[in-house]
């Protein structure tokens, strides 16, 4: 009965139901014919919008997720709201050694030789923009990204130009 698709739904429908057959006991009605018969009723009767004894909502858990970038990867969502990040680097890009790619293979710089400088530079920029890429593709309906109105838009501006 738990399983499947419908499971926490019916997980919830009879946790639902044990409380108010709670809320009758503590009223007074004890005897298990009472609790049937009143059972019986509410089955019958016309149930009442906004009542407390409504059908609960399938699950209790927050409406707004709050995630970063990184932990939204594979995940989707009807609505994203897209805020901040706008000014410069994401974290992922301010580690403290050069890493880029050299034949298809990762390289870590711990010296960070200015040899390597720009290499490093372009490499951290692809790694944003598959980052920038997984924030703009989490919303199934609709993304809302807010561009600040003063101040650099440093990223944003560079994504939009290539």
């Amino acid at each position: 009965m738990l399983l499947g698709n419908e499971g926490f739904r019916n997980w919830q429908d009879w946790r639902h139901l044990c409380e108010l057959i709670q809320n009758r006991q503590a009223e007074g009605v004890i005897e298990v014919s009472r609790i049937k018969n009143w059972m019986r009723e509410e089955a019958e009767t016309p149930e009442i919008e906004g009542s407390s004894e409504s059908q609960r909502l399938e699950t209790e858990s927050p409406a707004v997720k709050v995630l970063t970038m990184h932990s939204a990867k594979g995940l989707e969502f009807p609505l994203v709201f897209l805020l901040g990040g706008f000014g410069g680097l994401t974290k992922r890009g301010r580690s403290k050694d050069y890493r880029f790619d050299e034949d298809g293979k990762l390289v870590v710089d711990r010296v960070c030789r200015e040899s390597n400088r720009e290499a490093h530079l372009a490499y951290q920029w692809e790694e944003d923009k598959r980052l920038w890429y997984v924030a703009f593709t989490r919303a199934a309906v609709k993304l809302w990204m807010p561009l600040p109105g003063d101040g650099p838009v440093t990223q944003v501006e560079s994504l939009i130009d290539e």
